[in-house]
């Protein structure tokens, strides 16, 4: 069905500890929609060039760490003004 894909894992770090993970290469994000709410890493080069492919319109694969995978849209993410960086994604269940 879609072509882009993006491992994630699973994230226990909230608050202003995602700080180390941004420092990682890494960006906190949500999966949220029908279902639980599950707080996830994505690698910030894959979600960048997946949202510079996918745009917010357009079915993105989420590889879970702990079951199948999902289908999402990347609903919002939230840039660092100085650097220009990534720094939380939303993604919304289909």
């Amino acid at each position: 069905m879609s072509n882009i894909t993006l491992q994630a894992e699973a994230r226990t770090e909230k608050g202003r500890k995602t700080s180390v993970l941004r420092d990682a290469g890494k960006v906190p994000a949500v999966v949220y929609g029908v279902g639980d709410e599950k707080s996830i890493t994505v690698d910030r080069n894959q979600l960048l060039r997946a949202y510079q492919q996918a745009g917010g319109s357009t079915l993105v694969e989420v590889k879970m760490p702990d079951g199948p995978s999902e289908h999402v849209i990347i609903q919002a993410v939230q840039l660092d003004p100085l650097h220009d960086f990534i720094t939380h994604a939303d993604f919304r269940r289909v």
